[in-house]
């Protein structure tokens, strides 16, 4: 009961929650991306996702969310065109993260009922402290 009424205060409803599917108009060249082993002496590692517009109308990423402070998102503002292409720049940062990893990032665009998700994992080798 308490999940209904916390629901209807924050206004989600569980048919939203279902309805998401993905953005069938933004094509990616790939959803998923692992950085191997990474040290975290090294710091921070990016990876660029590119997405294609095959719909017939332009689509705005309105949106990048991501689940964790480690991982920072740029991506393209303006409105993709038709048969045209945008990006996603993932940023990691292993600092004070161990060993393996793996993030989902939602991507929501003006078609509020779509979700793109795309993913980085990878494992990070710690910096060994002298005892």
């Amino acid at each position: 009961m308490r999940f209904y009424i916390l629901l209807f205060f924050t206004g989600v409803s569980i048919p939203q929650l279902n309805a998401q599917t993905a953005n069938n108009s933004l094509v990616f060249r790939e959803i998923k991306y692992d950085f191997g082993n990474i040290k975290e002496k090294d710091g921070k590692v990016t990876h660029t996702f590119i997405f294609s517009n095959t719909g017939r109308t332009p689509v705005v990423i309105e949106n990048v969310i991501t689940g964790c402070s480690c991982t920072a998102i740029t991506f393209s503002k303006a409105p993709v065109k038709t048969g045209k292409q945008g990006r996603i720049t993932v940023c990691y940062n292993p600092a004070y993260r161990k060993y393996l990893f793996s993030k989902e990032i939602d991507v929501v665009t003006n078609e509020h009922n779509n979700v793109n998700r795309i993913w980085i994992k990878g494992n990070v080798i710690p910096i060994v402290v002298p005892e």
